[in-house]
């Protein structure tokens, strides 16, 4: 602090746990617990002008499982990044606990969104469940964080073949569907006709789903991510409950770059 000509230098030992706030003075780190490793003196893991954070929290990595392996330095914005190679995983979760922060080529390797999509996720999963789990459920997440649903509909079924209709909401005027995430369900409820099913899963989009995805930045599939067993009790075919998760499918793609557990999405945005 500069005052009438004179520099007053302020020397003071501050724990690493703790950062400085305008309002209130010292605080602690939000995201100290991260850092156990670290002697707790260590203030900015020793290079204070290198790693600068106001806010005490960064864009987070996690591997499939939903565990934190790692943060960058590049703010609170609520990005995550989910590491899917193995190599990946160990070398960034070593570097976390000795000190270091991922870098943007760590982040870049990973399959990129927000936690306002994951949370926009399980709430199409919830919707799709409550609705019988045969209605498909739709959503659009901007690029801005802003939510749009769609109306849902109930499956038909033409020639042997099971199919619904997802109607994508129409998006606010500018709405760049580039920058744009779909999330829709797949049924999770297995459909009977007869001694026929029609079990659905939401790691394989449907010929409808890849024409949905044309022109969207990222698409979601949301509902069984394993195939429900279909199970002959006397003479009438009984379907039973599967894993419900996520398929996350970059750009125009029928193959998803990585299918999450529920339970794994939960972590990711706790």
């Amino acid at each position: 602090m500069k005052q009438k000509g004179f520099i007053l230098i302020v020397v003071a030992t501050i724990s690493s746990g703790m950062i400085a706030s305008s309002t209130s003075g010292l605080v602690y780190d939000p995201k100290a617990e991260i850092y156990y490793s670290a002697p707790p003196y260590l203030w900015a893991a020793g290079h204070p002008l290198l790693f600068i954070d106001p806010s005490g929290a960064f864009t987070e990595l996690f591997d499939k499982s939903g565990r934190k392996i790692g943060e960058d330095e590049n703010g609170d914005d609520g990005n995550v990044s989910i590491i899917t190679n193995k190599a990946d995983v160990r070398r960034i979760s070593h570097n976390t606990k000795i000190g270091k922060l991922a870098t943007a080529e760590d982040v870049s390797k990973g399959v990129k969104t927000t936690k306002t999509v994951f949370t926009e996720v399980l709430n199409v999963l919830e919707r799709t469940e409550e609705n019988g789990g045969l209605r498909e459920e739709v959503s659009v997440v901007t690029g801005d964080g802003e939510i749009v649903r769609g109306e849902t509909e109930l499956p038909t079924i033409e020639n042997g073949v099971q199919t619904a209709e997802t109607i994508i909401p129409e998006l606010p005027d500018g709405t760049r569907r580039s920058q744009s995430t779909t999330i829709h369900s797949h049924p999770t409820t297995v459909q009977i006709e007869g001694q026929t099913t029609f079990p659905q899963v939401a790691t394989t989009p449907s010929f409808q789903d890849r024409i949905i995805f044309a022109g969207f930045g990222t698409n979601i599939i949301v509902g069984n991510i394993t195939t429900p067993k279909l199970i002959n009790d006397k003479g009438t075919i009984k379907a039973s409950s599967a894993t419900k998760g996520a398929s996350i499918f970059v750009g125009f793609t029928s193959s998803p770059s990585v299918t999450l557990k529920r339970k794994a999405i939960r972590k990711i945005i706790e």
